[in-house]
């Protein structure tokens, strides 16, 4: 506990005194996650994040985005054994598998995000595309 320094921020909008009672972590940075499995979140987590959270549809789809992301980090010049992916889980209960992947079809459709207006700094308006879902994992 002796190295910990005292942080003493006064900001604008935020202000903190004192030490923080937690030695440091032993990689010595906090751990940098990506969230999401699409090619361009899986290229960034290759070159900066020790974690990716995923959520593959089939366990074709898991491997292909932890194969993905192994080359990503491969190609960023990194171990691709120290990039982690957490695979999440999304249960779909219906009385039968086909009424199941009926439903999930359906619940994906209706998560898809549409184009947005947004303005930037100066007032002017700009556009933002956020991707729509997919429910099969598709590599650039």
């Amino acid at each position: 506990m002796d190295k910990i320094q005292p942080v003493n921020l006064q900001g604008k909008h935020a202000a903190s005194c004192g030490p923080l009672p937690i030695p440091p972590s032993e990689q010595g940075q906090p751990v940098i996650f990506q969230a999401g499995g699409g090619s361009y979140g899986l290229e960034l987590a290759g070159r900066y994040a020790g974690g990716v959270y995923a959520n593959p549809y089939t366990i074709e789809d898991a491997r292909a985005q932890r194969q993905a992301l192994r080359d990503a980090a491969k190609r960023a010049g990194r171990d691709p054994d120290e990039v982690k992916m957490l695979a999440g889980f999304i249960p779909t209960i219906a009385p039968s598998r086909q009424a199941a992947l009926q439903r999930r079809r359906f619940l994906d459709e209706g998560s898809q995000c549409e184009p947005v207006r947004a303005l930037n700094q100066n007032g002017a308006a700009r556009r933002s595309v956020w991707p729509a879902r997919s429910s099969s994992f598709q590599s650039r």
